[in-house]
């Protein structure tokens, strides 16, 4: 029988609202399954609905700060990769390619989750009352 420690993790792409959801739901249902957490960005834990709220109350990115990487590891016992970026996928053989900018590697997985979110499209828009949308 394969233990936790020794299967391939469940890898979650994005550490925004809906990654570390699923690593709390995940957590209810198994907390020894092996899960590594990829981000570009540092890991830290932020309500994504509370940035209009937090910035307008002249919050900065510290103070909008929910938990930072080293709690959301511990809290969640996860692996978490902050800095990291996906440069290929090869879902038939389960693996995923990181970097880090200082090393790349193929991380196997078990799981993959796409978390990242999305991109803001920018509006072209014409005409006089454009500078305010």
């Amino acid at each position: 029988m394969t233990t936790a420690s020794e299967r391939n993790p469940i890898v979650i792409v994005g550490s925004g609202l809906a990654g570390y959801s699923l690593v709390r739901e995940l957590r209810k249902h198994d907390a020894d399954a092996p899960i590594l957490l990829v981000t570009a960005d540092d890991g830290t834990s932020y309500s994504k609905p509370m940035l209009s709220t937090g910035f307008g109350k002249g919050k900065d990115a510290n103070g909008l700060a929910q938990a930072s990487q080293h709690t959301m590891a511990e809290q969640f016992n996860l692996q978490l990769r902050p800095h990291t970026r996906v440069t290929a996928l090869n879902p038939q053989a389960h693996q995923i390619q990181l970097d880090s900018g200082l090393e790349s590697y193929w991380q196997s997985y078990s799981k993959l989750v796409l978390a990242w979110g999305a991109e803001v499209v920018p509006l072209h828009l014409a005409g006089s009352g454009s500078d305010a949308v």
